[in-house]
């Protein structure tokens, strides 16, 4: 084949990388980060998921006890779920993110008045110098 291109010259050439650029994959789309930390006094699992060829893809349960930061790079629109640790692991949260241009960060904080979190969306932190 490389015989036939020579013969062919700048055209083949051209011709030849039309073919690989042709059959290479689509580009994939970047994961978002997600930043968590657990303020709450309980030890909690952080569940995501994600939506792919119109099924849920769920990530495996993070174990966060108080204090825990974790991050998640998910694509796209994201379901978050937020499980109490304790058997029979109720969720204490269950929420969509749709896709960020940039980072972001959220505080789990305990609801005052249910047995439920709440996600607050904070300010990434100061990186130092």
């Amino acid at each position: 084949m490389i015989r036939h291109l020579r013969t062919c010259g700048f055209a083949g050439l051209g011709l030849l990388t039309l073919l690989i650029l042709a059959g290479s994959p689509a580009p994939v789309q970047a994961a978002d980060v997600l930043t968590f930390k657990n303020n709450t006094k309980a030890n909690l699992y952080l569940r995501g998921a994600v939506v792919v060829n119109n099924q849920i893809r769920w990530d495996k349960p993070i174990p966060m006890k108080p204090g825990d930061v974790v991050r998640l790079a998910l694509p796209g629109n994201k379901i978050i779920h937020i499980l109490d640790a304790n058997p029979p692991n109720p969720i204490l949260f269950q929420g969509t993110l749709p896709p960020a241009t940039k980072d972001l960060y959220f505080l789990i904080q305990p609801d005052p008045l249910l047995p439920k979190v709440n996600l607050e969306p904070v300010e990434p932190p100061m990186m130092p110098r």
